[in-house]
């Protein structure tokens, strides 16, 4: 998957055992998400750089608190 490919152009992601890749400014990011009534959860990391981030939450609203925390943690995230 490279970011020449036609996935990259439209912002999709390819996957990867259960990982999603996306090509971006910050390397490879490899992510997962999950949702269960009531609960959700993020992952993401970057294999080359050796750090990442998970959110675990018991709310229906991770993703709002999510895009709040990325505003700290930079896009790479």
């Amino acid at each position: 998957f490279s970011r020449d490919s036609e996935l990259s152009k439209y912002g999709q992601t390819g996957w990867s055992l259960g990982f999603a890749m996306r090509p971006t400014p910050s390397g490879m990011r490899y992510m997962h998400t999950g949702n269960n009534s009531g609960f959700q959860a993020y992952c993401c990391f970057y294999k080359e750089k050796k750090y990442g981030f998970v959110l675990f939450t018991n709310s229906e609203k991770a993703f709002e608190l999510y895009e709040k925390i990325g505003k700290i943690l930079d896009d790479e995230f």
